[in-house]
């Protein structure tokens, strides 16, 4: 069983969010953080470029993961909006039912009251 999580690169708290989504396998025991936040109302959501294309992310997260980013060093985070393919009830299904598992395997729970 695997999960993804976002890989936040180095950057300033004022630079566009730059990151890269990586699958890490639960066997592996994989070393992240997870963030808590308010996701808001559907029309708070921005287009974010993410592996040539673009993807819905709620404004909120986005301000918090700016202000979380390290200026010379990456971060793992899982962040539920970006790490669950939204467009799959599937995936979601799943992954919901992970949560607790994702939530008490991580390191540190961050949390952006925005």
């Amino acid at each position: 069983s695997s999960l993804r999580i976002l890989e936040l690169l180095p950057g300033r708290k004022d630079d566009e969010l730059a990151f890269r989504l990586v699958v890490a396998d639960w066997n592996n025991r994989p070393i992240y953080e997870a963030i808590s936040y308010a996701w808001g109302s559907p029309a708070e959501r921005v287009w974010t470029p993410h592996n040539g294309r673009y993807i819905l992310v709620p404004q909120n997260l986005l301000d918090g993961l700016c202000q979380m980013c390290f200026p010379d060093q990456s971060r793992l985070i899982w962040a539920d909006s970006i790490c669950i393919d939204q467009n799959s009830e599937k995936e979601k299904a799943v992954q919901i039912s992970n949560m607790r598992r994702i939530y008490t395997r991580a390191t540190r729970v961050l949390v952006w009251l925005g």
